[in-house]
């Protein structure tokens, strides 16, 4: 119980959130504007190259096989893999290589990776396939699917694949047996976009702009989303879960996102304004911060600041998608301009992160002992300075339990 209250009283207390990385090292985010009162004016000066920053735009001019991509995740195995209209690209950290195309994955428009490090390959029009070590199998339209185009990809807590189509949602089990879902409002919608929110709810969205949700197997809900006064002023072009409040989610539209429990009247949203920035293809949650990628650039937005876009980068354009690696670099896919991969040490000279921690060797024993061990140092040190009440309060309750553990 002591313990427990010391860790409410202190984590209750810190302005930062730290973001411990699987490898290479950890990234502790600024938790407020106030933290950096220049936040918002950063930006990536790549005509500075002694400052350090190393933005790097990969294309069919430098390693790229092409010059856009259409997906992008990570294995466990450290691979980022891109899907484009080319193939299947992954990236070992030194080389881009495009995947054999002879078992049929070819221009690839999705990408998913499965609880059970699977690689799923959403195809424009050759159905989708899953990579499981050095096997694959394809699923096309004498499997079950109704569409060979495959524009979406997730997977519900049972370890069920659902695969949106231009013609309707199909469900893949754990035997790999196809089955259409016939809800009247889906059955033959072209679906754009499917994700997992944090309670296992799967979030659809179609060409026509409706937003559904699947649950066990069936659509538990559709949501016509609009501006009741005028339906066709945001149209809606992406819909993100909010990974840590199930039944929530980020509605993306044409330079503004929409936030708040799922409904269909606009009015009962937050407004998001992300204005210079046009068409919100993706809005993603990293710690405290929102990311959002559209189609003329990439911004962030910390807290109640207002957002800050990255108009020095090289990648301006059709930005679908991004990732954060097991060593905090952030990775953005472009349709029309490739991927662009954003270093740690780029986003700390830009304000977004604090500190970064090295991490020698990797993750191990040691590793975890000595970021302990520095969050200890720093949390003692923050609590005194700023908090001294409640780290008195943390001081009491540590003798306590120590005296206790006496007695015992």
């Amino acid at each position: 119980m002591c313990l427990i209250l010391c860790l409410v009283l202190l984590f209750g207390t810190l302005s930062h959130n730290t973001g411990q990385r699987k490898d290479g090292f950890s990234v502790s985010f600024a938790a407020a504007a106030g933290d950096n009162e220049d936040l918002g004016s950063h930006t990536l000066d790549l005509t500075r190259p002694d400052e350090g920053y190393s933005a790097v735009l990969y294309n069919n001019m430098n390693g790229l096989p092409t010059s856009e991509a259409n997906a992008i995740v990570q294995s466990e195995e450290g691979f980022i893999w891109i899907g484009s209209y080319s193939g299947l690209i992954r990236y070992d950290g030194n080389t881009f290589e495009r995947m054999d195309s002879t078992d049929g994955i070819a221009s690839v428009v999705s990408l998913f990776l499965d609880s059970k490090n699977r690689l799923w390959v959403g195809t424009n029009d050759s159905g989708v396939a899953v990579i499981d070590k050095d096997t694959i199998k394809m699923f096309r339209m004498k499997d079950g699917l109704k569409s060979m185009s495959v524009r979406a990809i997730t997977e519900d807590r049972k370890g069920n694949i659902y695969v949106a189509t231009t013609r309707g949602v199909a469900e893949i089990d754990e035997g790999m047996t196809v089955r259409t879902l016939e809800n009247v409002s889906i059955r033959d919608e072209y679906i754009r976009e499917l994700l997992t929110g944090p309670d296992g709810v799967i979030y659809g969205l179609t060409q026509e702009g409706l937003v559904f949700t699947l649950e066990n197997g069936t659509v538990s809900g559709s949501y016509g989303v609009k501006d009741p006064k005028d339906p066709e002023k945001y149209p809606i072009i992406s819909v993100n879960p909010d990974p840590d409040k199930p039944g929530y989610v980020y509605i993306g539209s044409d330079g503004v996102v929409f936030y708040g429990k799922l409904d269909s009247n606009l009015n009962n949203y937050e407004r998001i304004d992300v204005s210079p920035l046009g068409r919100v293809n993706e809005v993603n949650k990293l710690e405290n911060m929102l990311w959002f990628c559209t189609d003329i650039g990439i911004g962030y937005k910390v807290g109640d600041a207002p957002i800050t876009v990255l108009d020095n980068v090289p990648m301006r354009y059709s930005v679908d998608h991004m990732i954060s690696d097991y060593l905090g670099n952030l990775w953005f896919s472009s349709s029309r301009q490739g991927v662009m991969k954003l270093t740690a040490a780029d986003l700390k000279e830009l304000g977004i992160i604090e500190k970064i921690i090295p991490e020698y060797g990797g993750a191990n024993e040691w590793t975890l002992r000595s970021i302990s061990l520095y969050m200890k140092k720093n949390i003692k040190e923050y609590l005194k300075e700023n908090e001294p009440t409640n780290y008195e309060k943390i001081q009491y309750h540590k003798k306590n339990a120590e005296r206790d553990e006496k007695k015992n």
